[in-house]
């Protein structure tokens, strides 16, 4: 989620230098969880970015002038729901009480009780299904930025199944 940012030349160039640093740790720690080289592995260009995706998908659970942390809980908790929703869709449906402990011990719930998890966890399910049905890639990680003035970027490292390419 970028706002517009009032700030000096030499601030922007900043703030866009740090930003390519993050996104090329972000790819190269997550080629290597897969196994993969760090060259060679982008996305098609007919793709929609999934910053943008996750972003969107993650806008329930926004507050409105939220916090680095805040946005920060809400990006997490969506990764685990975008990721849950494709388990959900294939045959290896886990419980959701195993779901459930998954989240807790992701540290991205705060103090939300099961119910209200259950209850998110349903709607997140349902809003992947109705807003992305055709869209596959699994969150293999993400980094948030805080840019300052309350405006953030994302970057989203995720992998496109096989049967996609």
């Amino acid at each position: 989620m970028e706002k517009n940012i009032t700030s000096t030349r030499s601030e922007r160039r900043r703030a866009a230098k740090a930003i390519k640093k993050k996104q090329k740790k972000l790819k190269k720690n997550s080629l290597r969880m897969l196994g993969k080289s760090v060259r060679g592995i982008n996305p098609p260009s007919n793709m929609e970015k999934m910053s943008d995706i996750l972003n969107s998908y993650a806008e329930p659970l926004m507050e409105d002038d939220a916090t680095y942390e805040q946005m920060n809980v809400a990006l997490g908790m969506a990764a685990i729901f975008w990721n849950v929703a494709l388990l959900s869709e294939s045959e290896e449906n886990p419980s959701l009480s195993t779901l459930i402990d998954e989240i807790r011990e992701s540290g991205h719930t705060h103090s939300f009780s099961e119910e209200e998890l259950m209850i998110m966890f349903k709607f997140m399910i349902e809003r992947k299904q109705q807003l992305f049905p055709d869209e596959h890639r699994l969150i293999i990680g993400y980094e948030l930025t805080d840019l300052g003035n309350g405006d953030f970027h994302i970057d989203v490292a995720s992998r496109i199944p096989s049967s996609d390419l």
